[in-house]
Parts: structure tokens; C-alpha cells; sequence
């Protein structure tokens, strides 16, 4: 403690409490029990040394920050680094690995955050943002010298009339309040000259974003209730456009004759690219990943959105030429048109109109490429599927999946998935759900590998603990059959005695149902799957005696699925066809990554006993309700979920599901909000893997082979753009064969058709090796604002 420090603090004790008492000299003062207001010091003046030293002393280092926030388990912390040639503040968790805004599992509690964390301008702590609170940056707007705030800022300020902050810079502030952000652009740029600072402008989200949090409150605004997001949201739009950038203005005085015509051309002979443009404007998105959108007469593909704004922009200024606000102005009429725009319109014209100026009016030759290495292609995007969160298991589930797989390497979350399929079937037609018209039967498929113990966790787990045959006195409860050879075959296993009982179905290779299911062989199989997801009625019509028919109907037929599949194309090389029947959606899914063998230490027969007196006590003829309080925040929850998902009313019924099964698996028959919790936490990681594995529409084994070329086709274009030469990139027709595994299969008649429906897509090329020969291979047809095909 300084000298100066330790005089003001003696002198203001001695002005506050002479009359009353008296320190003695040789008595140090507990800043652990003193008040700011004992001392006469102003709680909100951070700056004061000697305000801070008594939060400090008092644990807290942040006790201006509203309640609100510190009650939410979405802390983080972050240090600033650099990248990609600046400096960002990055996300990390306590054990030193980097958050993320999208995976709960990430974050952490505010009192485990801020214990012994270091806040300063280069680190400190922060929240990510869950969709139940908005967050609005005000970038520029603060003189860190006086602490005066620009008018445009007050302004928003006022409004919101929430909990302030300066933001580690000392250049912003940033607003908390709970509302609803309106649908609309979430960033705004404003002129620097309106603000302090190289970087001025407003940024506003609700969610997958974090802010770093100062507690360095600005006014005297303590909490977060405000009414008017919408209308804040609103005034930052006008705040835009009273002090517009100095980009914009600069692309406002442009002038520039149309130097394009209603019909934009291509640079390929005999390719109109009118009809492009026009699917890019008018179209309607079909799929997110990879980007589709189409009309009645086309279709436009691109790995993302992004790529499909370039291709957008830069078709508009070959038609508009340097004119960047006719550019501006169609795109934010067309259907690309999103908030993302507002924050990349300016970079993305510009680079626009100078690729539209540089494109060769000529057609694409056959060049020939220097040889070189052939890059290796990766496909996979499981990495971006988060780990997973073994606090999800809880109640009964946890004792299943102790017992099955405790102390060996096998993943618990296809033991945990086990677990809800055996007892989803056990409650199946008894056991009802409120706001529910569907029963408890999942149709469960584990995704990994080989290695990843999917068949080893179904053994130990249903075969071994679960279903044990060793513990005969044990009533069965249900039927298992190991796959099946049609969908007449399915049908009857529910006749056969004992006929009342549910059945689960073990797939242990999906590749292998999917044969079966083939076209020629028994397509039923997969319609007879897809029709007991529905419904619980079934009937079989047998010949008998020349041509006298019998029938029988089965009303109660309950079927459970677990099946196991490499990954994400195997099921939909399985299921190609069956798609557009809804078919991914009603599967529930689960992944692990590669794992490290292990042990597999024998079950004690003694836990399993134990364990089925458990399961035995539980109440399998119930009716499981919701919470008011749960009720309306899964309602908030699903609110706020994109439209593409809000619009799969099965995507729903699973959240739902798993929250009634978390709350079952508790013992308890109304769900409460840890129940919503654990089914949020599955929801959100189980959306990415539906995201990365279950990518489009497969119509047939044809469409299969199509979807994989383009995939292969998608990575190559982006290897292309990157910088990669073309000879590193360039892959020959066996390459193609091989990578679809269309050659480990024998299907190369069928990869031919799908070969010749790419034919647009790809561009062949000769590739010169060292002896002089030239190889005949294929890129990517170039996209119009794509440079990277040399000239013959």
C-alpha cells in the first residue's frame, strides 16, 4: 500500500467516525468489513484506488455488475491476442481451452470465473450471450481522457435506461437489457469524425456472441429492465444514417452510366447467366448447408451463404458497373438480403466490381497446369461438433451408465443413449406426456468410426445390464431383434409372442440395412421404419390355402431403434430415397469422435441386481406434466430459435421428450427448469450434429454419388481460392471413383450417372508430369468472381 494511499484512507476514517470512535494507531483497518459510505467515498467512482482496494478486499471484484447477469452460468474469460493481424479478446474456459459463444458446456459460473482472475485492459472476465438479454456496443463514442459521451450515445443510453459499463478500451460503453431485438441489421457503422477513436459504430446482439465485462458502471442505472429494445434498435438505424461512414459517403458520390444490360452474359460460350441472377434475387433458400436456393426453372449452389453474396455482388456489378449504391440497392432487395450485410456490404462490393472489371471476355479453356503435389482432401466437418457434456446424465441414467461403462474409454454417450431407448420403449403406450402426442420410443443412431465402441456400448449397456439374460426371474419387458431382413419380417416379430411387448430394433451396421433396402432387393424395409415412427397400428395380409387370405392387426405395435453408422453419409446412402419422407428427422442422433481402447472391466453382477430394483420402483404408468415456470422458458427457448428449426415440429417433440425423460429419470413426474436445462444442452449440440451429418435430400443411390462428387467439388473450389495451384488441386475421374468409395463398392455404373449430371460443374484440365505427358483431370467449373483457372 502507498504512503499516499494508506494517508487518505486514515484521514477519511478519522473525518467519518470522530465523534463516535477512535482507531488506535496500532490497529490495521479491515477493508474486508469497512463500506465506501462509512469512509464517504462514492461506491460507482472506480477510479478511485481506494474504492477498488475495498471491493477487492470484500471478494467481489465486480459488484456494480447487475444480479442478473451474475445469476446467469454464462461467464468466461478472455485475454488479448492476436489475430489474423489484429488484436481480439478470446474467449477461455477455466481449464485454459477457448470458449465458445454457440457450446454451453463452455462457460461457467460468475463466482468460479472471478475467483483470482486478473481484470485489466489486456484480460478479464465476460458473459456469453443465451438469447435471454441484449447487449449493445457503442463503439467510439467515449473520450477515455474526460469520460464525455457522444450525443448520438446518450441517446441510445436514455433509452434503454439500463445498466452501463465502459468497455476495457475506455473508448465505448456497453448497454445490458433483457427485451427482444428485433429482426434487422445488427451492427452500424458511423462516421469516426462523430465519435473518438479510429473504430466508431454500434453493435447490438442477443446471442452467440460474449462481451467483455468491466463493472465500471456509467450512470446510475442498476439493473436490466427495459421496454424499449425495438425502440433503441431502432434509433440506431437513424444514428446510421445521420453520420454516415466515410465508406459510404465515398461510394454515395460515385457516378457511373449502366454498363451492363438486363442480361448478363458469362464468360463460357452458350451459358446465360440471366437466369442466375435471377435465382439469386427472386429464389427461395432451400438448405443452409451447403447453400441452395432455387425457383421453378433453376437452382444455385455454393458451400455457403457467403460464396452465394460474392456471386451476387459481383453479377450485379457486371450488370450496374462502378455504381456500388444501384449495387447496394438491388442486393438488399433480393432474397440473399440478411443483417450480415450491413456490416460487409462496403468490403464486398468493392472487391465485387474489381473482379466484374477483370474477367476475360472469353471462354474457359482446357489449360495446361505445371504438375505438382495433389493436396489431400478432408470432407469430414465432425470437428466442429462440440464435446460432449457428461452433466446431461442424470438420475436413473447416471446409475446406467456407471454400471455399463464406468471405468472403461467407451464414449457415455452412447451408453446414455442406450439407456433412453431401453427405457423410452419400456414406457411406450403407459406412460403419457402433456403437450405431447407422440410416446417415448427414439429411434436412436450412434455416429463414429470404427473403434468408437458403438456396438460394445449396446452390448454392455442393453445386452448385459439393461436386458441380462442371466437374471431370469426378471419379467421381460420387451422384444429384441438384431436388424431385420424386410418390413414384412419386422411386422410379424410383433406377433410373435409375447405379442403386447414393445420392440427395439439393433442396426449394427447401417450400411447393411441400406443394401437390403435396395431399390431392387426390399425397399420396404425402410417404408415399414418410417411408418411405425407414426403410427402403432400395423396388419399383415397372408396367402392361405389357394386363394383364401387371412389377416391379422396389431394396435399397440411400439418400435425402438439403436443403430450404428461410420458417419453422417452412411446414413444417407442407407436411407437415399427416403429422405423427403422426413426420414433424419425422426432419427435422433449421437457422435464421438476416435477414442483410445481401453478396459473393459467385467459388471458386477451385484449392481446389476441393485440396479433393477431401481428401475423396478419407477412408474411406468404416469402422466408426466410441465411447470408453469418451465413451461414458459422452453416457450422463450423456442422462440428464439432460427425459423428453419422452429419449423420442424420433431425437432420440438425431442426437446420435450428429453425433458420429461430427464425429469423421469429423476423420479419425478412434473418437469421442472434443470430438467429443460439438461434437454437444452442435448438440443443444441445435437442441431450441430444434424447440422454436419445429415446434410440434404438424397433422392437415390444416384443422388448419393452426385451429393458426394459435390462435396469433393466444394472442397476443391475452396483449396482453388485459397491459393492452392491448379495441378495440386486437379483430380482425375478414378480419383473421384475412389474418394466416393464408389470403387470399394462396385457401384461405378451407378457413379457414371452422377459423373454426367456434374458435367456443368467441373472443368477438365491437362496436367503436364515431369516426363512431358499430360494427365486429363478435373477442377471446378470457375464461378463468375473466381480468378484462379489460368489462361490457355
Amino acid at each position: 500500500m502507498s504512503d499516499d494511499l494508506l494517508e487518505r484512507m486514515k484521514a477519511a476514517i478519522a473525518q467519518a467516525a470522530a465523534r463516535e470512535w477512535r482507531t488506535p494507531a496500532h490497529e490495521e483497518t479491515n477493508l474486508a468489513t469497512v463500506s465506501h459510505e462509512d469512509l464517504g467515498l462514492d461506491p460507482s467512482n472506480y477510479n478511485d484506488p481506494l474504492v477498488r482496494r475495498i471491493y477487492e478486499a470484500q471478494s467481489d471484484p465486480l459488484p456494480l455488475v447487475p444480479i442478473e447477469l451474475k445469476q446467469k452460468p454464462n461467464w468466461v474469460r478472455w485475454k488479448l491476442e492476436q489475430a489474423d493481424g489484429r488484436l481480439t479478446k478470446v474467449p477461455y474456459q477455466l481449464n485454459g481451452t477457448k470458449a465458445s459463444s454457440t457450446d454451453p458446456a463452455t462457460w461457467n459460473k460468475y463466482e468460479d470465473v472471478v475467483n483470482n482472475a486478473v481484470i485489466s485492459e489486456a484480460e478479464g472476465v465476460g458473459i456469453m450471450t443465451d438469447g435471454s438479454f441484449v447487449g449493445f456496443d457503442l463503439d467510439g463514442c467515449r473520450n477515455p481522457a474526460t469520460g464525455e459521451i457522444t450525443e448520438w450515445a446518450q441517446r441510445v443510453i436514455n433509452t434503454l435506461g439500463a445498466y452501463t459499463e465502459i468497455t476495457p478500451s475506455g473508448y465505448g460503453v456497453r448497454v445490458y437489457a433483457i427485451g427482444q431485438l428485433p429482426d434487422g441489421a445488427r451492427r452500424f457503422s458511423i462516421a469516426t469524425a462523430a465519435g473518438f477513436g479510429d473504430k466508431v459504430g454500434i453493435e447490438c446482439y442477443s446471442e452467440r456472441r460474449y462481451f467483455a465485462v468491466t463493472g465500471k458502471r456509467v450512470g446510475t442505472a442498476s439493473g436490466m429492465e427495459s421496454a424499449n429494445v425495438g425502440q433503441a434498435h431502432q434509433l440506431c438505424g437513424h444514428i446510421n444514417r445521420e453520420f454516415p461512414s466515410e465508406k459510404r459517403a465515398l461510394f454515395a458520390s460515385f457516378k457511373g452510366d449502366d454498363g451492363g444490360s438486363s442480361v448478363v452474359y458469362a464468360k463460357k460460350p452458350n451459358l446465360i447467366l440471366a437466369s442466375k441472377l435471377y435465382v439469386l434475387m427472386n429464389g427461395k433458400i432451400t438448405s443452409n448447408r451447403p447453400f441452395v436456393i432455387e425457383d421453378d426453372g433453376g437452382k444455385v449452389e455454393a458451400p455457403s451463404q457467403s460464396e452465394a453474396d460474392m456471386s451476387l455482388a459481383t453479377l450485379l456489378a457486371m450488370k450496374h458497373g462502378d455504381d456500388p449504391e444501384q449495387i447496394d440497392s438491388d442486393f438488399r432487395e433480393s432474397t440473399l438480403y440478411r443483417p450480415k450485410w450491413d456490416r460487409l456490404a462496403e468490403h464486398t462490393i468493392a472487391k465485387a466490381m474489381e473482379t466484374a472489371k477483370k474477367f476475360a471476355e472469353k471462354p474457359t479453356p482446357i489449360v495446361v497446369a505445371p504438375a505438382g503435389e495433389t493436396s489431400t482432401i478432408d470432407l469430414s466437418d465432425e470437428n466442429q461438433i462440440p464435446e460432449f457434456n457428461s452433466s446431461v446424465i442424470t438420475g436413473i441414467y447416471s446409475d446406467i451408465v456407471n454400471v455399463a461403462v464406468g471405468g472403461t474409454t467407451i464414449p457415455p454417450q452412447f451408453a446414455f443413449l442406450n439407456a433412453k431407448v431401453y427405457l423410452g420403449a419400456r414406457m411406450a403406450g403407459k406412460v403419457t406426456f402433456e403437450g405431447l402426442d407422440c410416446d417415448s420410443s427414439y429411434y436412436g443412431v450412434a455416429i463414429g468410426i470404427t473403434g468408437t465402441s458403438k456396438g460394445e456400448s449396446w452390448r454392455r449397456t442393453f445386452e448385459k445390464v439393461l436386458n441380462p439374460p442371466e437374471l431370469t426371474e426378471l419379467k421381460p419387458h420387451l422384444k429384441i431383434i438384431y436388424s431385420a431382413d424386410s418390413g414384412a419380417g419386422l411386422k410379424d416379430a410383433f406377433f410373435e409372442p409375447p405379442n403386447e411387448l414393445p420392440i427395439v430394433c439393433y442396426i449394427d451396421e447401417v450400411t447393411t440395412l441400406g443394401h437390403k433396402a435396395g431399390e431392387k432387393k426390399n425397399p420396404e424395409i425402410l417404408d415399414t421404419i418410417i411408418e411405425l415412427a407414426d403410427s402403432h397400428h400395423i396388419s399383415r395380409v397372408l396367402a392361405k390355402r389357394g386363394k383364401q387370405k387371412s389377416s391379422k392387426t396389431h394396435d399397440n405395435a411400439r418400435l425402438s431403434v439403436y443403430a450404428c453408422g461410420q458417419d453422417g453419409p452412411a446414413f444417407m446412402s442407407a436411407f437415399a430415397g427416403r429422405t423427403k419422407l422426413g426420414l433424419f428427422d425422426r432419427l435422433y442422433p449421437e457422435f464421438s469422435g476416435p477414442i483410445e481402447a481401453g478396459d473393459l472391466p467385467e459388471i458386477k453382477q451385484s449392481e446389476i441386481v441393485a440396479l433393477h430394483s431401481k428401475i423396478a420402483a419407477m412408474n411406468f404408468n404416469c402422466k408426466m406434466t410441465i411447470s408453469s415456470d418451465t413451461k414458459s422458458k422452453l416457450e422463450d427457448f423456442w422462440k428464439s430459435q432460427p425459423g428453419d428449426v422452429r419449423r420442424k415440429v420433431r425437432f420440438k417433440k425431442y426437446l420435450m421428450l428429453d425433458m420429461y425423460m430427464a425429469a423421469f429419470g429423476r423420479g419425478v413426474t412434473v418437469a421442472e427448469p434443470e430438467d429443460l436445462d439438461v434437454a437444452i444442452k442435448i438440443f443444441k449440440r445435437q442441431m450441430v450434429i444434424r447440422q454436419v451429418c445429415f446434410t440434404g435430400e438424397v433422392p437415390d443411390r444416384v443422388g448419393f454419388y452426385t451429393s458426394k462428387i459435390k462435396a469433393i467439388v466444394e472442397v476443391m473450389r475452396r483449396e482453388l481460392n485459397s491459393g492452392k495451384a491448379v495441378a495440386q488441386v486437379a483430380r482425375s475421374i478414378r480419383d473421384f471413383e475412389t474418394m466416393t468409395h464408389a470403387f470399394r463398392d462396385n457401384e461405378l455404373h451407378t457413379f457414371e450417372r452422377a459423373w454426367k449430371s456434374m458435367s456443368e460443374h467441373v472443368t477438365q484440365v491437362a496436367v503436364a508430369a515431369g516426363n512431358g505427358h499430360k494427365y486429363e483431370k478435373w477442377v471446378p467449373t470457375p464461378y463468375e468472381d473466381e480468378m484462379w483457372l489460368p489462361a490457355a
